[in-house]
């Protein structure tokens, strides 16, 4: 039997309740997506500051901080016990600089310095290298071979940084090794060579690896699983 007009009433109104009642929800998901977006562009991403370190320091050392006087912000006079030089040329025993980072007196770090009429440590604040004298030969390993790799030309960089870098993964300084991670990740979009990419899955192999950089040596893996590229190999 057809609907009397009644029905027909009644049913326009409940298609017409459930439309309005939709298109607040949909409008409410479209705002809060659109709100996401700009929010995920703003989240900062985790990077390694070896390489911009190396290229803008002229005197890399390691020594223990003797005294820190504070200055505007978080900047300090900060004065070092030099015992060991790790690339560049100084001979002064001690020496003082303007730091960005606070460093405590009395610890041993690693510092990447700047000449431009004083001497600046170029480390941004929260940036720092704990160093025990037993780590010197891995860190000066590292800078000067990034330092090298810097000179090349285009085709020859990246390999040299990737042979900088990789033997820093296995160093027993762990922020010596994260932020080479790091860096290796960011430079992983040009490809790994076949002796790189054997290099990392030996170090995934070996138990005593650092868990804390396996995630992101298994990203790099993963994302090289396409082939590995052919490239000059490392001076």
């Amino acid at each position: 039997m057809p609907a009397g007009p009644g029905v027909a009433v009644r049913r326009s109104a409940e298609r017409a309740g459930t439309r309005r009642a939709v298109t607040p929800r949909l409008s409410i998901i479209a705002l809060l997506v659109s709100l996401a977006q700009p929010a995920a562009a703003h989240i900062p991403q985790l990077r390694g500051r070896l390489i911009e370190l190396v290229s803008q320091s002229d005197l890399i050392v390691a020594g223990t901080v003797e005294d820190v006087a504070p200055l505007a912000g978080r900047d300090s006079d900060t004065t070092v016990r030099v015992e060991a030089r790790l690339l560049g040329e100084s001979a002064n025993p001690g020496l003082t600089f303007r730091a960005h980072s606070r460093f405590a007196p009395g610890q041993r770090f690693v510092f990447f310095l700047r000449r431009d009429g004083g001497i600046e440590c170029v480390q941004l604040s929260g940036t720092v290298f704990p160093a025990r004298p037993e780590d010197d030969a891995a860190y000066r390993e590292v800078v000067t071979g990034i330092a090298r790799a810097l000179r090349l030309g285009e085709g020859e960089r990246e390999a040299a940084l990737a042979a900088a870098l990789i033997p820093a993964l296995t160093a027993a300084s762990p922020p010596l090794r994260y932020h080479a991670v790091l860096e290796l990740a960011a430079l992983a979009h040009h490809g790994l060579t076949t002796a790189e990419q054997h290099a990392l899955a030996h170090l995934m192999a070996d138990p005593a690896a650092d868990p804390a950089i396996r995630p992101i040596v298994t990203e790099i893996l993963r994302t090289s699983d396409g082939g590995a590229v052919t490239r000059s190999a490392a001076p």
